[in-house]
């Protein structure tokens, strides 16, 4: 490939020709109107021309025959394109096909334009479609949003279209919006081609001349996971749709697509900073006057509350201490004039109860008379802002945004919990967060959990227990200081040190649907601006919810068995592979099996066994400790993890399971039943370091509990690990 720049019209006749000519801009314009080459040039040669840094888009040189345009300075990436686009033009030299390249160039070129529209002008979208319909050539374009609550679809705007055909297209997408929307989406990669004769609502259009619309092709687009609408391009019997446009068309929905999801991202920020104004508005602030040789005239209370020791104190000089903190250069300053612009300041300091807060603020240098009114003279003054609350939000504005975003790409939840756990320990040092949402019987709370080491991990806990319980039980969100003094508290795992605990209630129409939770390490208490924090955080996460269908997610993220409300074959074998990740661990792994429990699925059916089984599973519940893992492992069979235990612990749990489910009979049918469990045990690391050698030992130690005689624990020797 090559390529000249021609500063005079001799150095463009060259032979052979180039495969790119870039003409200057001012030697294009000597060309008469409209600005061109006035040399005979191959169809195949591209022609850009080149236009001063800061020279507006110019549409005389496309219309002129040029390809396309390139600013000064030209970059790496602009030249690529250019010869991109010529190599296109050597393998298809066709009018139409050029005719393609130069509007696939226009809508590049475009796309910046629309984006920048949606920023400036509240009317971006007709403006926008007005635009392609223009550069496109196509009769007509419409957007059309799914309505929920109608299940219909609206025409949000459009250009071309007979607003009577549009309307009856709106009243005939009743109550089967979803419907026309999935049909588009099944071609999502080659679009379907509507004819007029179809089915489809949308094929009951016409123009705003009264043309029957003859083709439409249709473009649907998503939010969040959750089909939101389309992008329609509507053609005539004399400008019908051509397969090799489709390109164009996929490239202009998605420009739209793009405009559509920043307009929505802009509308969220805007009432995310009115919020933050109502925030900030509140705010006291410190004020500080010194002279230009550092001593200090006036400190008023708020600026000695948020500066704290080493105090302030008129009449003496500006602490160095504050200096360094501050970043103040004192001798720079006492350069600047009076009504400069002021210097920004920002430092971390140590406030009341140990608590690191972020302090903002400006120094400006202005002329303020001297003590007795004589004599007027440069003075800094400093304000100061405690903006610690401030930057809690604006945190919970980037995590609301990072979320969105994650959503739109459809990334999964562990990733979305991930970011929010993983900001929240590293800007504030929680040691724990956790968000559990109720099961569907509002017995259990199931979720995720992220420890302070980055570990993250499913687990569930009933309701009737903890913290968090008595917040859904009550319905309010909770701040306990001190967790030991709590009756209902217990820790997260039994090495685990805590000082406070914070429990944020999610909601559905007032109901608690679930809850984030949050505790500090010893040391670290908690306060109420902590749990403003996690409620706010909670708010986006209700609406992030009501978009994603987090409850029944994170009820399948979390591995639960659907009859028994346990946990799962998999959660098991995750928790068994998180054992080895651990050094220095040990646990004991109970493998339980149900005597007899054939006979009672023959001799009553499988409804009747599969109560006593979710019986069983409850009263095996209670003789466990909060943190212990209860799973089905597969049929009658049932897994139980207890971590940080000695052998005795683990055999006396074992027999307490055991006398639990032998000591008093289920009921079948007003019948009762009596049922015992042999139990196997096998211990980590001793009888095996992987999830399948431990669950094989434990299988081998429960095959001689039941050889033995049934309704027995049995420890595996070191041999079956």
């Amino acid at each position: 490939m090559t390529a000249t720049v021609a500063s005079d019209w001799d150095a463009v006749a060259l032979e052979p020709p180039p495969d790119v000519v870039i003409v200057a801009a001012d030697l294009a314009a000597q060309h008469p109107a409209p600005p061109g080459i006035p040399l005979p040039l191959p169809e195949s040669v591209v022609r850009l021309a080149l236009l001063p840094e800061g020279h507006g888009h110019t549409p005389e040189f496309l219309a002129a025959g040029f390809h396309g345009l390139l600013y000064e300075p030209v970059t790496s990436i602009e030249v690529a394109r250019a010869l991109a686009l010529a190599r296109a033009l050597k393998q298809s030299t066709t009018d139409a096909a050029q005719e393609r390249q130069e509007r696939l160039q226009a809508l590049r070129m475009l796309d910046t334009e629309l984006l920048l529209l949606v920023e400036l002008s509240p009317s971006w979208l007709p403006h926008g479609l007005a635009r392609l319909q223009r550069l496109l050539a196509v009769p007509a374009i419409a957007v059309w949003e799914w309505q929920a609550e109608s299940d219909s679809l609206r025409c949000i705007e459009q250009v071309g279209l007979s607003p009577a055909a549009i309307t009856a297209a709106e009243l005939a997408s009743r109550r089967r919006g979803q419907l026309v929307l999935t049909e588009f989406t099944t071609a999502s990669v080659q679009p379907t081609m509507i004819a007029q004769e179809a089915s489809h609502v949308l094929a009951r259009l016409a123009l705003d001349d009264g043309q029957p619309v003859f083709q439409t092709i249709a473009f649907p687009f998503r939010e969040s996971t959750r089909l939101q609408g389309c992008i329609t391009f509507s053609f005539v019997r004399d400008r019908p749709y051509h397969p090799d446009d489709l390109p164009l068309y996929d490239a202009a929905s998605a420009l739209v697509r793009s405009a559509l999801a920043l307009a929505r991202l802009r509308h969220e920020t805007l009432t995310s900073q009115r919020l933050f104004t109502d925030v900030a508005d509140q705010l006291s602030i410190g004020i500080i006057v010194c002279t230009t040789n550092g001593i200090v005239t006036f400190c008023n209370h708020q600026a000695q509350l948020l500066l704290g020791e080493p105090g302030i104190v008129p009449g003496q000089p500006f602490p160095p201490r504050w200096r360094m903190l501050l970043d103040l250069d004192w001798g720079e300053l006492a350069k600047r004039p009076a009504g400069s612009s002021p210097q920004p300041l920002r430092a971390r300091v140590r406030g009341a109860g140990g608590r690191w807060q972020a302090l903002e603020g400006a120094v400006r240098v202005v002329e303020l008379p001297d003590r007795w009114g004589r004599t007027w003279a440069p003075h800094f003054l400093l304000s100061l802002n405690d903006v610690t609350q401030t930057e809690r939000y604006v945190l919970e504005l980037e995590l609301l945004h990072e979320l969105t975003q994650m959503v739109a790409e459809r990334r999964d939840l562990e990733a979305a919990f991930r970011l929010v756990a993983q900001r929240l320990h590293d800007t504030f040092g929680y040691a724990y967060v956790g968000l559990g949402v109720l099961s569907p019987d509002g017995q259990r709370l199931i979720g995720q959990t992220f420890y302070a080491d980055g570990e993250i991990a499913f687990n569930e806990w009933q309701v009737s227990r903890g913290v968090t319980g008595r917040a859904i039980r009550e319905n309010r969100s909770l701040l306990i200081p001190d967790v030991w003094h709590d009756p209902d508290y217990f820790p997260p795992s039994p090495e685990m040190v805590m000082q406070s605990e914070v429990v944020a209630v999610l909601r559905r129409d007032g109901v608690p649907i679930g809850v984030l939770n949050i505790e500090s390490a010893l040391g670290h208490q908690l306060d109420e601006s902590d749990l403003r924090l996690a409620e706010q955080v909670a708010a986006h996460l209700e609406l992030l919810m009501g978009q994603l269908e987090l409850t029944e997610r994170l009820a399948r993220q979390a591995m639960t068995d659907p009859l028994t409300g346990l946990a799962n074959r998999r959660a098991l074998l995750y928790h068994l592979e998180r054992l080895s990740r651990v050094p220095g661990k040990r646990a004991a792994l109970l493998l339980i099996d149900f005597d007899g429990f054939k006979q009672l699925n023959d001799q009553y059916g499988h409804l009747v066994a599969d109560a006593i089984l979710q019986q069983a599973a409850e009263r095996l519940t209670r003789s466990l400790r909060p943190h212990d893992l209860l799973a089905r492992y597969g049929g009658d069979e049932l897994a139980v993890l207890l971590e940080d235990v000695s052998e005795g612990d683990a055999r006396e749990v074992a027999e307490r399971l055991r006398r639990a489910i032998a000591a008093q009979p289920f009921t079948a049918d007003d019948t009762p039943v009596t049922l015992t469990i042999s139990l196997g045990i096998a211990r980590f690391p001793e009888h095996g370091q992987t999830p399948d050698a431990l669950l094989h030992a434990a299988d081998t130690a429960l095959y001689r509990a039941k050889a033995g005689g049934r309704n027995r624990v049995v420890m595996a020797d070191i041999a079956e690990g």
